[in-house]
């Protein structure tokens, strides 16, 4: 009877502690603010970011027109309607400023991106601080992952994420993702509904996490022993050269509770439990018939 309820008591002590952890972590990254500028701003302004694109030009230094002298005549005032043109304007396209007038404005990403364009955003138009959610340094962190930046010898690494992936908005639609598969895998292992689910979700976060933040740059820098563990210091602190495996430990754990949870099941107080019925327990052996 003891080790029954351990069973069933210990998958309900993990679950609740995963999913107060992601809980956290993914309303930390929804509501909590970080602030980008320069390079940073314009990535995500490329990616698409409207909290980003709504902050542009601030700071941005406008194009100066030269004031007109005191003793000019005064400009007409422009006729209330303009002549037809003799040739249609594109189906779709409008000019992008008026002759004359020194109007300036930038293609949209969507229209520049089916052109196969640069990109229209770039660091000079951000040079104060934007406040953007924290998801978005997920974006900026698989851009980062993506398109390493090269060394002293101008070679760029491995990269650790498919450039394919990193184009465009995927970079904020899987930083989306992440946080939603938090939060949502967070509260399905606190109410344990679909529990083996939400743990899976939970599997796969941390296992990009840990390559993305210490195997992947690690394998890149070359400097690591057994092949693909960091190369870190074995009791260093955290403000010590060489780094910590306290990180990657921390992250290997979650991993493994949430591994383990996929594997056990909710356990006791779920509502798997109550939905769907408790998890017949298995047979027991049969008795041993006596010898004749």
């Amino acid at each position: 009877m003891a080790a029954t309820f351990g069973q069933r008591f210990a998958p309900f002590l993990l679950r609740l502690s995963l999913g107060a952890t992601f809980l956290w972590a993914g309303f930390g990254k929804i509501y909590a603010d970080t602030e980008v500028q320069g390079e940073r701003a314009a990535l995500l302004a490329n990616m698409g970011v409207n909290a980003v694109q709504g902050n542009k030009g601030e700071g941005e230094t406008k194009p100066k027109t030269s004031a007109p002298k005191k003793d000019a005549p005064e400009p007409s005032p422009e006729p209330s309607s303009r002549p037809t043109p003799k040739e249609p304007l594109p189906s779709g396209g409008s000019p992008s400023a008026d002759a004359g007038q020194g109007t300036l404005t930038i293609t949209p990403l969507v229209a520049l991106a089916a052109q196969g364009g640069g990109a229209p955003h770039s660091a000079d138009e951000f040079p104060e601080p934007v406040k953007v959610k924290r998801l978005y340094e997920l974006a900026l962190g698989l851009h980062a992952a993506a398109n390493p930046a090269p060394d002293a010898d101008g070679k760029s690494g491995m990269p650790l994420w498919p450039r394919a992936a990193a184009k465009g908005s995927w970079p904020v639609y899987l930083a989306w993702a992440v946080t939603l598969a938090e939060v949502v895998g967070g509260f399905s292992l606190l109410a344990g509904f679909l529990t083996r689910l939400g743990g899976f979700s939970i599997a796969v976060v941390m296992a990009g996490a840990i390559w993305l933040t210490e195997i992947g740059p690690a394998v890149q820098s070359g400097k690591t022993w057994l092949f693909v563990l960091p190369d870190h210091s074995a009791f260093g602190g955290m403000g010590e050269d060489g780094g910590t495996y306290m990180m990657l430990l921390w992250q290997g754990t979650l991993l493994a509770s949430s591994l383990a949870v996929l594997l056990l099941g909710p356990g006791c107080l779920s509502l798997d439990g109550l939905l769907f019925g408790k998890a017949s327990p298995p047979p027991k052996p049969a008795a041993p018939k006596p010898a004749p």
